[in-house]
């Protein structure tokens, strides 16, 4: 049987919420072959059976491939497009809400709320004039995060990176 599969070039053609069903799966299947094939069937978006048709040889290729994604740098991408509303980041972190915080705190260490993370940092942008551009107000995660979970990896990686230097920043300061 052919079987065509499209393979990630770049961490934007994964979605957080596939890292997010990777990784509760790697999270009990540390280096195990099964890890390998749902690595494969999450990222390239096929069925698991179809996996297994697959050469031994291509599968480690693939899966060394797709490895080697994670180990780029990422920088923090201030505005994107998802579907037809245009996310921006928060504009001032000093300015940041007591609202923003908490939640903030409470989802950016756990992967399985990272989309909760994600729409506290990210929301529509209201007013846009050049570079600058205004936010909407937050009003909780819930109101973006299902959207989030589409976001493209590498968004959610550089913002991430982005945060946390910047706290690690301000403690040592």
């Amino acid at each position: 049987m052919k079987l065509q599969i499209s393979i990630p070039t770049s961490l934007n053609e994964i979605t957080l919420e596939q890292y997010q069903r990777f990784l509760s799966i790697a999270k009990d299947n540390p280096e195990s072959d099964f890890l390998q094939h749902k690595m494969v069937e999450i990222f390239c978006n096929i069925d698991l059976k179809n996996v297994a048709q697959i050469s031994y040889k291509d599968v480690n290729d693939i899966t060394t491939n797709l490895s080697n994604l994670f180990t780029q740098k990422y920088d923090l991408k201030r505005t994107f497009k998802l579907g037809s509303t245009e996310f921006g980041f928060i504009t001032n972190l000093d300015e940041i809400t007591l609202g923003e915080y908490t939640d903030l705190d409470k989802y950016i260490g756990d992967w399985d709320k990272m989309h909760n993370a994600m729409a506290v940092l990210y929301r529509p942008i209201t007013n846009k004039l050049k570079d600058k551009y205004q936010i909407e107000e937050y009003n909780g995660s819930y109101t973006y995060c299902e959207v989030m979970k589409n976001l493209p990896l590498d968004i959610v990686l550089g913002s991430i990176v982005f945060f946390y230097n910047l706290c690690s920043c301000s403690r040592r300061c």
